[in-house]
């Protein structure tokens, strides 16, 4: 698929439509193909456009949402299985939670293509890949907690997100 990575993901196809892509070398996964459709369901709801260049919060609060939703609709897995690509990887974030929280809150209305990588398959700002991942999913999981729900948080729209974050990692 792709950079043959393993790696699912969804990107427009034209101006109404999302494709959906999914590797086939490595089976299928019900978490991996909810993870993606709550991509394209989020993209609908808040009229995005599912470009890769997107703010920081906007991809703290896609990758969140598909993850939380993920664990909603498919239960019963251990966390990791949400959420983490490498062995120990959510367990080495946890131990880094607040200095990912405080080195992504600077970038969180950067939609720069160098930004999104370093925070979706670069290092991030602790060596960490995929700190919007690990970020999401803490940030979602607390906003679930206070009792935002699954529709309001797909509801919320772009220019909205990087103020609901900072006063959120603020906190």
């Amino acid at each position: 698929m792709g950079t043959f990575d393993n790696n699912p993901f969804v990107a427009p196809f034209d101006q109404d439509r999302i494709a959906l892509c999914l590797p086939i070398e490595s089976g299928s996964s019900e978490i991996l193909l909810v993870h993606e459709l709550t991509h394209i369901v989020h993209a609908k709801t808040a009229s995005l456009t599912s470009h890769w260049q997107r703010t920081i919060a906007l991809t703290i609060l896609e990758e969140g949402l598909a993850t939380r939703v993920s664990k909603f609709l498919v239960p019963g897995e251990a966390d990791e299985r949400y959420i983490e690509h490498k062995e120990n990887w959510l367990t080495s974030c946890i131990g880094k939670k607040e200095e990912i929280f405080k080195g992504i809150l600077p970038y969180l209305e950067d939609d720069s293509s160098e930004t999104v990588y370093k925070f979706t398959i670069g290092k991030g700002a602790t060596n960490h890949e995929r700190e919007a991942y690990y970020a999401g999913w803490e940030m979602v999981d607390t906003l679930l907690e206070q009792g935002v729900s699954f529709n309001d948080l797909a509801r919320i729209k772009e220019k909205d997100i990087p103020i609901l974050f900072k006063n959120l990692l603020i906190s």
